[in-house]
């Protein structure tokens, strides 16, 4: 497969990117990368592409940067990894451990295997770290939980190991839901992980009852742990979840609020992630309309993660 890269280059980036991650969003690229004062993307390199970059390119130069379109050459991800994510411990009982790497776990530590490949999330992230941190916190035993932006799988797959009676993921990346189903393979936890934007997936992962039964995840010979799930967008009959996790950039959080709000039960809890500083008050007005109360902090690094209460 080849790609074709979309690079732009800023006198001085922003403090608040998003803005730009949600325009090359808007023109087909879920993921991006930044380095120094740039920002890039890529579109797989099908009929219609150059057309599609050179719209996202007419775009980005309209807000000041620099453009440049070409070829990618795709990098060894898995030496990547290898290179800089090792085992590290979170909170009081979690260690986040690669695939590749041993660690001597105490009697009482949960341990996460991960293989992340281009998914976002291995731990070493201030948003990944607060956002276990705080599962841990809350206590998620016997809860329903959804994670909206699973990434790698790495919160619901905390969440399994932490005790909670059921997880569903989703994430707008296909990448991103067949990372997680990898993931969760290796952890040998069951979590059905859904291709869909915004609560949807999770809604209709829930309504339409893809949680299967322990008998027939031993009879499917294609168990939805293995395979990505795009299912349609239904509307909620009730409120089914205690707990809905997102670590996701503070523009979408706000876009959402709304809908988590209608999905999570009475007393249930919304933990977010992602927000950088100057966006944390923006956050916390949209989960307030919403009708969400603030119940904890923390920050790390800039970055701001918080348990809202319904």
């Amino acid at each position: 497969m080849s790609w074709l890269e979309v690079k732009a280059e800023f006198a001085e980036l922003p403090a608040d990117t998003s803005p730009i991650v949600e325009l090359f969003r808007d023109h087909g690229i879920e993921n991006t990368q930044e380095i120094g004062t740039s920002i890039s993307g890529c579109l797989t390199n099908v009929e219609g592409a150059g057309d599609q970059a050179q719209r996202l390119s007419d775009a980005l130069r309209e807000i000041g940067a620099e453009v440049s379109i070409g070829d990618f050459e795709e990098q060894n991800w898995d030496e990547v990894w290898r290179q800089y994510f090792q085992p590290r411990r979170i909170g009081k009982r979690l260690v986040i451990r690669p695939t590749w790497k041993e660690f001597a776990s105490g009697p009482d530590d949960i341990e996460i295997v991960l293989d992340p490949g281009q998914a976002f999330g291995t731990g070493d992230h201030p948003t990944t770290r607060l956002c276990l941190e705080l599962l841990e916190t809350v206590g998620v035993s016997g809860l329903d939980v959804a994670d909206v932006g699973c990434g790698s799988g790495i919160l619901s797959i905390g969440a399994v190991k932490l005790g909670a009676k059921s997880v569903i993921g989703s994430d707008i990346d296909p990448l991103a839901v067949e990372v997680s189903n990898e993931n969760a393979a290796l952890n040998e936890v069951k979590i059905p992980f859904v291709t869909a934007e915004g609560v949807h997936g999770v809604i209709a992962a829930h309504s339409l009852h893809t949680i299967p039964e322990e008998s027939e995840w031993q009879q499917d010979e294609h168990p939805l742990t293995h395979r990505p799930a795009v299912v349609p967008s239904v509307e909620p009959r009730a409120p089914q979840f205690d707990l809905v996790v997102s670590n996701i950039i503070s523009a979408i959080l706000i876009r959402i609020a709304a809908d988590v709000a209608t999905i999570i039960r009475p007393g249930g809890k919304w933990i977010v992630s992602g927000i950088i500083e100057q966006n944390w008050e923006d956050v916390q007005e949209g989960a307030a309309a919403a009708g969400f109360t603030l119940q904890i902090v923390r920050q790390e690094d800039g970055w701001v993660a918080a348990v809202f209460s319904r």
